[in-house]
């Protein structure tokens, strides 16, 4: 997880605007509860611009400001 904590991976999600305590956020990651959208809303806070599979790029992904996720290739 980059070294982060989950305080501060909180932090940044909520500087994405999603607010989820640090308690339910390692009880979310840890038990392996979570969809793809809050996969990607965490590779996004992270600073991940791209999700590469296999060496391959796929796909270019970003939060807009209202909340919706835009693919492109």
């Amino acid at each position: 997880m980059r070294g982060l904590s989950y305080p501060q991976l909180s932090a940044l999600l909520a500087e994405k605007g999603l607010d989820i305590a640090p308690k339910t956020l390692s009880r979310r990651i840890n038990r392996g509860t979570f969809d793809a959208g809050f996969f990607l809303r965490c590779l996004t806070a992270l600073g991940a611009e791209t999700i590469d599979i296999q060496g391959e790029r796929v796909a270019d992904v970003w939060l807009r400001g209202d909340g919706v996720w835009k693919r492109g290739r």
